[in-house]
């Protein structure tokens, strides 16, 4: 039984794996685990098959594009029917640290009691708000537990409920609460704090110290990509995977897109890998027209595997045309999805060059990207690759 849910933030890295991949092999360790379904962005779907393959959980797994709304995505993996799945566990991608006993603990209640859930008790004394920063009264915490995840239901009667949330079109936030509402109560089974939804930067570096068991200092490394491309009429302007209104683009082998190019070669140099041109060479046919931000998933796969993962980014955009600031916004969302990371550690701006130079009167544009790398990075083996993932949950 087993069924989880990958958003982009599933792509971060935590220990030279992604938290995907974590929560994955996480869930793989428990024998009460017959299979896993993984259901991801439409976007995601091939990047999300290369992970588990590399993964090899030893257990049946597949991935199904997601819905709309959290139901949608739920149903469409509870949808996939594996062998020996009575009961169907929906988890958080996002929680990496779910450990063999909570899942034993949270298995026997299930098949106990139909239905049940991981969950902390509230320790925190909660206060309700006005709505404008102020406490209006104390609220108490008895009775009142944290969800977490897994939530485990009979997989027949579960599917039944997701159909019928479809038809009235409802939308709970929360698997156990579709059951409270048309079943019953559902069993709280004690978690633990690790078991912890990676939302913030500060929840990643908290699962990065306990993976290491605090032990273990991370190491920090600052790289710095440049690329420079004319601009030719005709060509589609693409930078930073956006497509930008301008009769003229960059010419390329690929899309010509000078802010990927530049942002791929700052984490490659960061981490000490070989340039953009060295891995993908501008005279190998298959590479011919390619979306740069391809390309820039390719590296990021492989900084994965070397144990780093991307703090942040700064780009610096110089052309006389397109204007970059109409697109700043879109442009810094998409770096940000290729890479995994919040939006706000993504910082990019244009800059004229003031009629001066080879780029003046819009003949071209360059981008000067530098990004700071964070990890404990995998000993590589002969052929540059690391031997071994980081220790596995």
């Amino acid at each position: 039984m087993g069924a989880g849910a990958a958003g982009r933030k599933a792509f971060l890295t935590l220990g030279g794996r992604t938290v995907l991949e974590r929560a994955c092999l996480a869930l793989s360790e428990s024998e009460r685990i017959a299979g896993i379904v993984v259901v991801c962005h439409p976007e995601d779907v091939e990047r999300t098959e290369a992970l588990l393959r590399d993964c090899d959980l030893g257990k049946p797994t597949v991935v199904v594009e997601g819905g709309e709304e959290r139901t949608d995505s739920v149903r469409n993996g509870a949808a996939v029917r594996l062998a020996g799945c009575e009961y169907i566990a929906v988890h958080d991608a996002a929680r990496p640290s779910v450990s063999k006993a909570s899942l034993k603990r949270l298995f026997d209640a299930a098949e106990e009691s139909g239905a049940a859930l991981l969950a902390l008790p509230v320790s925190d004394t909660l206060k309700r708000s006005d709505g404008d920063g102020a406490a209006l009264e104390t609220v108490s915490r008895r009775g009142l537990w944290a969800a977490q995840t897994p939530q485990v239901f009979p997989a027949e009667r579960f599917r039944e409920l997701l159909e019928q949330a479809a038809r009235k079109d409802e939308r709970p936030t929360d698997d156990a609460a579709l059951w409270e509402r048309h079943v019953g109560p559902v069993r709280l089974v004690e978690g633990e704090a690790a078991n912890r939804k990676i939302t913030y930067p500060e929840d990643l570096a908290v699962a990065e110290r306990l993976l290491s068991g605090g032990a273990e200092k991370m190491s920090l490394r600052v790289g710095t990509g440049f690329d420079v491309h004319r601009l030719v009429e005709g060509r589609p302007c693409i930078l930073a995977g956006v497509e930008i209104p301008h009769p003229s683009g960059p010419a390329g082998h690929s899309d010509g897109d000078a802010v990927l190019h530049a942002v791929t070669d700052a984490i490659l140099g960061a981490a000490g890998m070989d340039d953009l041109g060295s891995l993908f060479p501008d005279d190998d046919p298959g590479l011919e027209g390619i979306a740069s931000s391809k390309l820039l998933l390719r590296a990021q796969e492989e900084l994965t595997r070397a144990g780093w993962r991307v703090v942040n980014v700064d780009v610096v955009i110089a052309t006389e045309g397109p204007r970059i600031a109409p697109h700043r916004r879109e442009m810094r969302a998409s770096i940000a999805g290729l890479l995994g990371i919040e939006v706000g550690l993504v910082n990019l701006k244009g800059k004229s060059v003031e009629g001066m130079g080879a780029l003046a009167g819009g003949a071209g544009i360059a981008v000067q990207a530098v990004c700071l790398l964070e990890g404990r990075p995998v000993q590589a083996g002969h052929d540059g690759r690391p031997e071994a993932p980081i220790l596995a949950p």
